[in-house]
């Protein structure tokens, strides 16, 4: 994705995109405009949003192979998290999320106030 500098709207749904080609690594890294972004059903197994701090909208269903989410806590801009499980027969076990579904606004904000304090 590297010719989309300005894409700020990505959705990517379906195991299909294995036929095609296998994408397991998704470099969005020069998409720093980037605000929302879907990924259902993929096979990702990482995903880096150190570079994608102005993403308001983070939703994340399917992925069984997703284990890891980097500069989750970056996101001060999120509005919008869906990463949970939605069907326990999907319960994927291997991504460590480090917020609760009922409390991550809150978890969020203050892993912020840490960071700010840290920078001082």
């Amino acid at each position: 994705l590297n010719g989309f500098k300005n894409l700020e709207d990505l959705a990517i749904w379906g195991n299909w995109t294995s036929t095609l080609h296998p994408i397991t690594n998704l470099k969005i890294d020069r998409c720093s405009k980037l605000q929302k972004l879907k990924i259902d059903c993929t096979s990702f197994d990482k995903l880096n949003l150190n570079s994608n701090q102005k993403i308001t909208t983070l939703i994340i269903r399917g992925c069984i192979n997703l284990q890891k989410i980097e500069g989750l806590e970056k996101l001060s801009n999120l509005q919008n998290l869906d990463i949970w499980p939605q069907n326990s027969k999907l319960l994927n076990t291997k991504l460590q999320i480090p917020f609760s579904q009922s409390n991550w606004k809150l978890e969020l904000g203050k892993i912020k106030e840490i960071q700010i304090l840290k920078e001082k």
